[in-house]
C-alpha cells in the first residue's frame, strides 16, 4: 500500500484530470485496503449510510469500493447464473454498494442465488 500511496500523492492532479476528461457517471475503486487513498489524495467525500462520492466539476460521482477480483474471498454467496464464483460474489457486492446510492433502482435480490 505504501507504493500506491506514494503514487496517489505524486500523481493526484493527473488522476483527477483524467477523471474529469472521462466524465464518469460512476467510479469503481478496486481495492478495499486502498480505498482510504481516494479521500486522502483525491478528495472523495463520505456520507451517512456508507456512500462515497468524488466531487468532479459540478457533480458528485458515486465512488464504489470493490474487492479486486484476484483477492476477493468474501462470504457472500455468488449471484445466480455465474459459473465463476468469484465473479458472482463480486456482482452481489457491487449491487449492494449500488443500492446505497439508489443506482437505477438496482436491488441485490434481483441477482442473488435462490
Amino acid at each position: 500500500i505504501n507504493a500506491l500511496r506514494e503514487y496517489c500523492r505524486h500523481f493526484a492532479e493527473e488522476l483527477l484530470e483524467e477523471i474529469r476528461i472521462i466524465d464518469p457517471d460512476i467510479i469503481i475503486w478496486c481495492g478495499h485496503r486502498t480505498f482510504c487513498l481516494a479521500s486522502e489524495y483525491l478528495g472523495a467525500e463520505g456520507e451517512q449510510g456508507g456512500k462515497y462520492f468524488l466531487p468532479i466539476a459540478s457533480k458528485k460521482v458515486p465512488l464504489i469500493p470493490a474487492w479486486h477480483t484476484s483477492y476477493f474471498q468474501g462470504r457472500i454467496p455468488p449471484a445466480a447464473g455465474y459459473k465463476d464464483r468469484t465473479l458472482g460474489k463480486q456482482v452481489i457486492k457491487l449491487v449492494r454498494e449500488l443500492e446505497k446510492h439508489n443506482w437505477n433502482g438496482i436491488k441485490a435480490g434481483d441477482f442473488e442465488a435462490t
